[in-house]
């Protein structure tokens, strides 16, 4: 049995005035393993380290009004230069197979945003918190023309301009079938199958104390056709629905 291990490095420096100015700086090494002269048998890891600073970041943001008209307490929202965000932290992002039928894909990370600076009518803003944010996609092959998508993901609190937002946790299944000849696929995708996605923050300000908890009444499902005209692609990567296919759900 062969061996084989690439290993390569890559540096990248943006820099963009439009809307905001941004600088972001990564550094990414890549270490692949193949065991095999097969794709099916390779493994692969890619790590990025990056710093983000964007100046004039635009954020939402609320204060307490008296309206002019009827003398009523009210808050108002509108999105505002607030100062700078800076953002620096790692990403790994890796493909591995587990068993002839199952394969698995996933992103992690983990930065530290901090956001500083004042609204308009000179409110400071100092805000921070350490973020993590992972996805992780199995798919189970259990028949030449079946893939199975499991994917949980999570994502944990993380500092706005005036608050947090609270963590969010689901998990998404789908299901792919090839017919016609592998032309036509079949493909169904049940989002937040647990039940258990939530979109909950908390504001704070001068006379202001919000806690919103919002959630889908309803689970989504989506069924879907394609259809492939011309050739057959004989020459198809067999990694496809592996990794392109398995992150959008089989979309």
């Amino acid at each position: 049995m062969a061996t084989q291990t690439a290993h390569a490095l890559r540096l990248g420096l943006d820099y963009a005035l439009t809307p905001e100015q941004t600088l972001t700086l990564a550094v990414q090494p890549r270490f692949n393993r193949q065991d095999n002269q097969e794709s099916l048998d390779s493994r692969q890891v890619n790590a990025t380290a990056f710093y983000r600073l964007e100046t004039n970041t635009a954020q939402g943001f609320r204060r307490v009004l008296t309206d002019l008209l009827t003398g009523d307490v009210v808050t108002s929202t509108t999105r505002q230069n607030l100062g700078q965000e800076t953002s620096v932290g790692l990403e790994l992002v890796g493909a591995t197979p587990v068993t002839s039928f199952w394969k698995l894909n996933g992103t992690a990370s983990a930065f530290r945003r901090l956001i500083r600076g004042a609204s308009l009518d000179g409110t400071p803003i100092h805000t921070a918190s350490q973020a993590y944010a992972t996805r992780l996609n199995n798919t189970f092959s259990p028949t030449r023309k079946l893939d199975l998508q499991l994917a949980p993901k999570y994502r944990s609190p993380i500092n706005t301009s005036q608050g947090q937002r609270r963590q969010n946790v689901n998990v998404d299944v789908a299901a792919k079938h090839t017919v016609l000849g592998n032309r036509g696929s079949l493909t169904l995708r049940v989002a937040d199958v647990f039940n258990t996605l939530r979109y909950d923050f908390t504001l704070t300000g001068p006379g202001l104390l919000t806690d919103s908890r919002f959630k889908r009444e309803l689970r989504m499902a989506f069924l879907g056709f394609a259809y492939r005209f011309g050739q057959n692609q004989t020459s198809r990567s067999p990694r496809k629905s592996e990794t392109d296919e398995a992150i959008g759900g089989f979309e």
